[in-house]
């Protein structure tokens, strides 16, 4: 007498399996649902022998197989299994298995494996052993060039696992059944899952009847092509469905049902024209829409807005054809996804950046507020110092003082300006050159030289505020003529596409004086907080290369493009 451990999903088996066991004189020492249980029981009980289907979640059958055959060599094991024995035999085989018997046998095929093994014997149907012998002859089929392992990923997804499922199943990482996944396309030559899957089902690795929620009004040859559907729909965890060329519901998973709140009974067969959920003017626009997608046999995406469905809320709709082998559109296939959460995150978007807006003008209203009251002791000290006839030092202080209030005043009308910025569309070579112009007088007449990159002319055309940007430039030169003696100094000016629409703007300005102490004069300090305040308004970006004398300034700002007038 054996001790046999029973190794299958259903239970209905797994009670036959017990009773054939026990007709055949041996004991159940076990049964489990599942390939990782399998492997914890074999370690605690000890079969004699393991009775096992392929088709098991947790761990495939094959990976089972070749675990036990590993560590536990002196365990038969009997495969019982479902799978198509003239794919699923010689795989078995290979993988350490001891028997095979597909499930279409009679009994008695079971009770001749059991007694086979049992006296240490292999019991395998003829093409089995035909296809091992042969092994490395090239001609093997589409589905002998998979591993054991990408052959069970295959079957899983045949089963409208989803990669998540897999490697949940698998104890493999999602990137690693993904991986698997791109393997399995390229051996068969398919492009998408639905090739996939109609490539299973052609060798045989997929059988059984069509699922029993297939519409029974669909012709035959629209009910052969829904087959292969059918296993896909439910991997996804958004709404899917399949609408025929009428736009009548023929499949949906399970999500969909969900979402609608109601039974596939219920919605089987209803046209777009029946979904209450839409405005009757949006409904009449997507039918429409719909229409004209079939006619052309080509996708078509659009957001809607629900407004009686069970989460309603924007929604991204989206359809594409589902062609049959003569190149026909007989089905379109699509799916909804909310756009909730998409839109929640934009308007707590706005929410912060209307509070950072709105912090920034209290701060700006509190620096106006202690300006003005400054003003306004300033003013009657003066007053103070014209009446005790005090010495010019004094006077002295409160010049120094009035040209620091302006200097706040001047930053305040920056905030008030970034707020209200105004862009125009401008040549921005001739726009830099004329700002430019007027500076380099300046410059000269203070003793530094200015020197321009030869690229100048060559910036193209972008929208930008250009009061703002004369500002920028002003303020740059500025800080540079306090902060340093007089010196030559290099200014670049380059200009590169960046992300769509936009032009990324590098200015690069030789020598940039940096006070390494911090003990900055106070002009040049101010004239610093300046920039720093300009490029905020822009959302420049700034960065400083270099020591010394060589130190660069690289400031990139991004514009729109603007279109040749």
């Amino acid at each position: 007498m054996a001790r046999v451990l029973l190794v299958d999903s259903l239970p209905i088996v797994r009670d036959g399996l017990r009773a054939l066991v026990a007709r055949c004189g041996h004991e159940v020492a076990g049964e489990t649902d599942n390939g990782q249980d399998a492997l914890s029981l074999c370690r605690e009980l000890h079969p004699d022998i393991v009775i096992l289907e392929l088709v098991i979640p947790r761990l495939g059958g094959l990976d089972v197989l070749r675990r036990l055959r590993g560590s536990a060599p002196q365990i038969r094991l009997l495969v019982f299994s479902a799978q198509e024995s003239e794919v699923y035999a010689g795989r078995a085989l290979q993988a350490g298995a001891d028997a095979f018997v597909g499930k279409q046998e009679p009994a008695s095929e079971l009770e001749k494996a059991l007694a086979a093994v049992v006296r240490g014997r292999t019991y395998f149907p003829q093409q089995a052993v035909h296809t091992e012998a042969g092994a490395g002859t090239g001609a093997e089929s589409e589905l002998e060039r998979l591993s054991a392992r990408e052959l069970t990923v295959l079957q899983m997804l045949c089963q409208g696992l989803s990669n998540k499922d897999i490697s949940l199943q698998l104890n493999l990482s999602y990137k690693t059944v993904s991986t698997y996944k791109f393997r399995l396309h390229q051996k068969l030559g398919v492009s998408s899952d639905f090739q996939l899957i109609a490539v299973a089902r052609t060798s045989g690795l997929v059988i059984g009847e069509a699922p029993g929620d297939l519409p029974t009004s669909a012709n035959p040859e629209t009910m052969k092509e829904l087959e292969l559907l059918h296993a896909l729909l439910d991997t996804s965890s958004n709404p899917m469905f399949v609408r025929d060329t009428e736009s009548r519901l023929l499949l949906c998973n399970r999500a969909y049902l969900e979402r609608t709140g109601l039974r596939f009974e219920d919605v089987r067969g209803t046209r777009i024209e029946d979904a209450h959920w839409l405005s009757a003017d949006r409904r009449q626009t997507v039918v429409e829409r719909y229409r004209e997608a079939v006619r052309r046999g080509e996708p078509f995406m659009r957001e809607l807005s629900a407004e009686r469905l069970d989460a309603p809320g924007a929604l991204y709709a989206w359809c594409v054809p589902y062609h049959n082998q003569a190149g026909e559109v007989v089905a379109m296939v699509g799916g909804l996804r909310s756009l909730v959460e998409r839109d929640n995150m934009l308007a707590e978007l706005r929410h912060e950046s209307l509070e950072a807006r709105h912090r920034s003008q209290l701060k700006s209203q509190l620096l106006a507020t202690v300006n003005h009251r400054l003003r306004e002791q300033l003013e009657e000290l003066r007053h103070c110092l014209l009446a005790t006839q005090q010495s010019s030092q004094g006077q002295t202080l409160l010049d120094e003082l009035a040209r620091t209030l302006a200097r706040i005043d001047e930053m305040l009308a920056l905030d008030g300006q970034a707020l209200a910025a105004h862009g125009e569309a401008h040549d921005l070579g001739p726009l830099t050159g004329g700002i430019l112009a007027s500076l380099r007088t300046t410059l000269v007449a203070k003793g530094f030289e200015l020197e321009l990159g030869s690229a100048l002319q060559a910036l193209p055309r972008a929208w930008i505020d250009a009061t703002r940007y004369r500002r920028l430039l002003e303020g740059l030169l500025e800080y540079v003529m306090l902060a340093q003696a007089p010196a030559r100094v290099l200014l670049g000016f380059t200009c590169r596409p960046h992300l769509r629409g936009l032009l990324r703007l590098s200015i690069e300005l030789t020598p940039w004086p940096v006070a390494e102490d911090g003990s900055a004069a106070p002009e040049a300090a101010w004239a610093h907080a300046h920039v720093q305040q300009l490029l905020a308004g822009f959302e420049a970006q700034s960065r400083i290369e270099g020591t010394g004398d060589a130190r660069t300034l690289k400031v990139e700002l991004n514009l729109p493009v603007a279109l040749d007038p």
